[in-house]
């Protein structure tokens, strides 16, 4: 579901669509990325 909404937000960007919230939309991307790669480190042992 992230990636269809991270998509659609990038098309809208590219296209000069998102005049509101893409601050927020990347903030929350930065958290859910963090979070995930968090979860692959701590699945390998890494962290």
């Amino acid at each position: 579901m992230w990636h269809l909404l991270d998509a659609g937000v990038r098309r809208s960007l590219d296209r000069g669509t998102l005049r509101h919230g893409a601050y927020v939309l990347q903030e929350l991307a930065d958290r859910i990325d963090g979070h995930e790669a968090r979860a692959v480190l701590k699945a390998s042992g890494l962290l």
